[in-house]
């Protein structure tokens, strides 16, 4: 019997938090290409105005791309 670990090195698989960052990644990268009358690129590029909730995300979508891109550059 093999163990998941050997399954992984076997077939070469990233680790699933890897693969979703990559495929996230991808996505903005296609919504920054989008036209500038989108309804995705419109909402993507807004900057709400208020006050955040306290239990609210303390990073927005940008913020957090421009993280897992610096974390994927340094891993690979």
């Amino acid at each position: 019997m093999r163990t998941n670990q050997e399954w992984c090195e076997l077939s070469k698989y990233l680790d699933i938090v890897t693969d979703i960052k990559i495929k996230r990644l991808k996505w903005v990268g296609h919504v920054v290409r989008m036209d500038q009358e989108r309804v995705v690129k419109i909402v993507f590029e807004s900057n709400p105005e208020g006050r955040r909730r306290m239990a609210g995300p303390k990073l927005g979508w940008l913020e957090d791309d421009k993280n897992d891109l610096w974390e994927l550059t340094v891993k690979r």
